[in-house]
């Protein structure tokens, strides 16, 4: 079946397609996740960019992937 513009809509009517609710940028969602990081979640090693307890390559490894 081609993908086209009426295909989609007879298959959304027939209830084959599901259509995703939009994303919402609500402030409730902003506050929970300043609560959260209030809390101190949120903030493992992957978030801690650019400082020095941040993720960093070994040395060693660092030359081994250099020359391969």
């Amino acid at each position: 079946m081609l993908i086209n513009g009426h295909n989609i809509i007879r298959n959304m009517k027939d209830g084959f397609t599901i259509r995703k609710p939009s994303r919402i940028h609500s402030r409730a969602c902003a506050r929970s996740s300043n609560e959260a990081k209030r809390k101190g979640c949120h903030s493992g090693y992957g978030k801690r960019q650019e400082t020095d307890q941040g993720l960093v390559v070994d040395k060693e490894n660092e030359g081994v992937e250099a020359f391969s």
